[in-house]
């Protein structure tokens, strides 16, 4: 179901890479609304996360031994996610763009990367409407290319991401952030 999508190229490279999974049998679902669990899934294939050393949930809504719940439990134990006030981390609801700026820029961190950004976001035509806690996330990932605008000049931060353009963010992560880490440790 992506020998036409746009984002077959970018879908292609997250598969060679097994970051990324189908759907069913020989089915990628590009157009399908990426879910919060989904995408720190994905996150915790691209860091090699061993899932044996996660086997307990500290969300009252991420069942043990889901298909979820050790990346989930990995990300809260490096301080990736939170979670929500109320015990939750709400799996199956989908990430938000801001969100995911926000968990990019903690598991760039982790990483080892520099998140530190000019933190203008005055290019967007929605800049206002940009959560408080998003907006260092936010910037950083625009000032480094990861997330960018929509075609009408907003950055559309509680916008919904596909599976298929999250491919493309995860791309993109994987040439600027992860390469150039993997670059300045080799130089050392």
């Amino acid at each position: 179901d992506i020998d036409s999508h746009w984002a077959k190229t970018y879908i292609d490279f997250v598969t060679a890479r097994e970051l990324f999974k189908g759907t069913g049998e020989n089915v990628f679902s590009p157009n399908l609304t990426m879910t919060r669990a989904m995408f720190v899934t994905v996150l915790g294939r691209m860091a090699n996360v061993d899932t044996a050393n996660y086997d307990g949930s500290r969300f009252r809504d991420v069942q043990k031994n889901s298909w979820c719940s050790a990346y989930v439990e990995w990300a809260a134990d490096n301080g990736i996610v939170s979670g929500y006030g109320d015990g939750s981390f709400r799996p199956n609801n989908p990430v938000t763009r801001e969100q995911m700026a926000k968990i990019l820029y903690h598991f760039a961190r982790l990483m080892g990367e520099e998140t530190t950004s000019s933190g203008n976001l005055s290019r967007y035509t929605d800049q206002t409407q940009i959560s408080e806690w998003a907006i260092d996330p936010c910037s950083w990932a625009t000032d480094c290319g990861l997330l960018q605008g929509r075609e009408d000049g907003s950055f559309d931060p509680s916008g919904l991401a596909t599976r298929g353009e999250v491919s493309a963010l995860l791309k993109r992560f994987v040439e600027h952030i992860i390469q150039r880490i993997y670059k300045a440790g080799s130089n050392n």
